[in-house]
């Protein structure tokens, strides 16, 4: 995978291909994320973020061609940045390849050598996909909030997962992260 995949942190720069691949799959997305409706909010979101690189990190996922198939966000929830929640997307036509999971897998072992040391993934409850992807990365599930998604008019429970670097971290995979300044 590592030959035709590649993850670095965003850039500024990179506003603009990141908006393009949110507009493409917002239908995608939607069904399994809160979505919000006017692009200028989610425009103002990702500069914001990329402006203030303490509060929140994006990573992108690229394929060996620069297409931008993926990100990772990471917001930091405490001042010592030990904690963190997370939120993956991968473009519709790459999804059940292992994209979510070999990047993920990558990143908490960034982010443990980082210092962080617990991070939250919430998902809905029948996004299947996403369960598999964190409980393969060694999430375990903490918490289940009934009712707490509203998604296209409908609600859903949603499944918190945790992941801690005090537990067992599969470190066997190499990892090379391009342009992380």
């Amino acid at each position: 995978m590592e030959k035709y995949l590649s993850i670095r942190l965003a850039r500024e720069g990179d506003i603009k291909q990141l908006m393009l691949f949110e507009f493409r799959n917002r239908g995608w997305f939607s069904r399994f994320l809160p979505y919000l409706p006017h692009r200028q909010k989610i425009d103002l979101f990702i500069k914001q973020s990329l402006t203030r690189p303490l509060a929140t990190q994006h990573y992108l996922v690229f394929l060996s061609n620069a297409v931008l198939i993926g990100r990772v966000s990471v917001q930091f929830l405490d001042n010592l940045q030990e904690t963190v929640e997370i939120t993956y997307k991968v473009s519709k036509a790459f999804c059940n390849k292992g994209i979510a999971k070999h990047a993920l897998k990558h990143l908490l072992i960034v982010w443990a050598s980082q210092g962080v040391k617990k991070v939250h993934a919430h998902i809905t409850d029948h996004n299947i996909a996403s369960k598999r992807v964190l409980v393969a990365c060694g999430f375990t599930l903490h918490e289940r909030q009934s009712q707490a998604m509203n998604l296209n008019n409908q609600v859903h429970d949603c499944l918190v997962y945790q992941w801690s670097a005090n537990g067992e971290l599969d470190c066997s995979v190499s990892l090379t992260l391009k342009g992380s300044n």
